[in-house]
């Protein structure tokens, strides 16, 4: 057996194992996140690390003694029966340890991969973000513990290295979003950090344990609806989910409330086969949300559902969030990221580009104003010599004027043609996509 092993047997005896494993990478790797636990934490992690070498170091000599030394009768029995004293010592610090098997957020002043900072934020290897306004007060989410911490991902198939570098948190009553094109690494990221996948290189902790493998203490704290959800067929809606709760060890009366939670409850009875792309859509979520997890993985889940199902689901998860639910989610709808997101990560080739409020990013990086212009009211060269005007491009059957000051535009364009016809547009999401990465947003 290597020492690294013994070591993770060890630290693995009780609940402190994982979360000083993690401490002590941290430590070694001069990792910034080190300053984010509190001084209490970090005492407890840092001596219960010292006593588990004390303890192997103890273990050595005692093997050492008895194999040159040859000791027998009452000598060999006392030396025997330390092991477990010091066992024992070792296992003290899980008495006190309560509270602080996470680090705090924002302690000593340092600041989370991806989180704001004065001087805007920057993620490893990737775009810069211009800095927030300085009166922007910070959200209630942002003062929350992080349980979701990720520090340099990497995970590649062959040539294609579909998550590259990726480092960012979520905090408690977050919902974070992320974006990208079909291929961009989204839904690679979100296997590895619910456990399904394990990365090539790079660390995550989820309520400060590593998802892989799976470990069973946060198997009730999380939920997961992926693009490829599996289902019994042969079942009814109800009891497909009453067999999903029974693994949860939960009464069927849980199954019951996730169906109406998500609008399913008319199709209770319903066979899974016969359900409809939709239906088993918001099957699936009601899956990952029937044990109530603290934090939820959710992989393009309004891909199949209609309007009003879409709209549904938007109020479920505020809901949730409300009660401090935690929501990690990739869509391919910008309006609904701009909508539900505290937070967005943009993903281009398994990079991090942009992390940022959705206001932030549009401020940033969506550019100027849009005055649309219906092209046969007044020629191009009028237009385009306007007060406030930036640039005038013909686009179809109008034309686009690009202002810093609309309104500017607009009185000037008043006494010339009948403003009922002007439409105005102001910076998105999308043309925040469009900026950064140079293509449309294929949904």
């Amino acid at each position: 057996m290597t020492l690294p092993s013994v070591w993770d047997s060890l630290l693995n005896v009780i609940e402190l194992g994982p979360q000083t494993w993690t401490f002590v990478c941290r430590v070694v790797t001069r990792s910034q996140l080190v300053a984010t636990y509190p001084k209490r934490a970090r005492r407890i992690y840092t001596g219960y690390a010292a006593l588990v070498a004390l303890l192997l170091a103890a273990a050595v000599l005692v093997d050492v003694l008895i194999a040159f030394t040859q000791l027998s009768g009452p000598a060999r029995v006392v030396l025997l029966a330390a092991l477990p004293t010091v066992g024992l010592l070792a296992a003290a610090p899980r008495l006190f340890s309560k509270g602080t098997t996470a680090p705090a957020a924002g302690a000593a002043g340092a600041a989370l991969p991806g989180q704001p900072t004065k001087g805007g934020t920057r993620m490893p290897g990737n775009q810069h973000v211009e800095p927030r306004p300085e009166a922007a007060a910070d959200p209630s989410w942002s003062t929350g513990e992080p349980v979701l911490v990720v520090e340099d991902l990497r995970k590649r198939y062959g040539d294609v290295e579909a998550v590259a570098g990726t480092s960012f948190s979520v905090h408690r009553g977050e919902f974070f979003g992320v974006l990208g094109p079909n291929g961009a690494g989204k839904t690679t990221l979100i296997e590895i950090l619910s456990g399904q996948r394990t990365p090539d290189a790079g660390s995550a902790t989820i309520f400060g344990v590593p998802p892989w493998p799976r470990s069973p203490s946060i198997n009730n704290r999380i939920g997961i609806q992926t693009q490829a959800s599996s289902f019994f067929p042969e079942l009814t809606a109800l009891e497909h989910l009453e067999t999903v709760a029974g693994l949860y060890g939960l009464p069927r009366s849980a199954a019951a409330q996730a169906l109406a939670m998500v609008g399913l409850a008319e199709s209770a009875e319903v066979r899974v086969r016969a359900l409809s792309g939709g239906q088993r859509q918001r099957l699936a979520i009601a899956s990952a949300l029937v044990h109530g997890p603290d934090l939820l993985f959710l992989d393009e889940p309004t891909a199949a559902l209609d309007p009003e199902a879409r709209r549904g689901l938007w109020a479920l998860l505020r809901e949730l969030k409300s009660q401090g639910c935690s929501i990690v989610y990739t869509t391919h709808h910008l309006d609904e990221a701009e909508a539900l997101c505290d937070r967005v990560a943009i993903v281009q080739k398994g990079s991090i580009v942009a992390l940022d409020a959705p206001r932030y990013l549009v401020a940033a990086h969506g550019g100027a104003e849009r005055v649309i212009v219906p092209a046969d009211l007044l020629p191009l060269e009028q237009l385009r010599s306007l007060p406030g005007v930036e640039e005038a491009c013909p686009e179809g059957e109008a034309v686009v004027l690009s202002t810093a000051t609309t309104a500017k535009v607009l009185a000037a364009l008043g006494p010339l043609v009948d403003l009922s016809l002007v439409e105005t547009r102001r910076p998105s999401l999308e043309d925040v996509y469009l900026s950064l990465t140079g293509k449309e947003y294929v949904q």
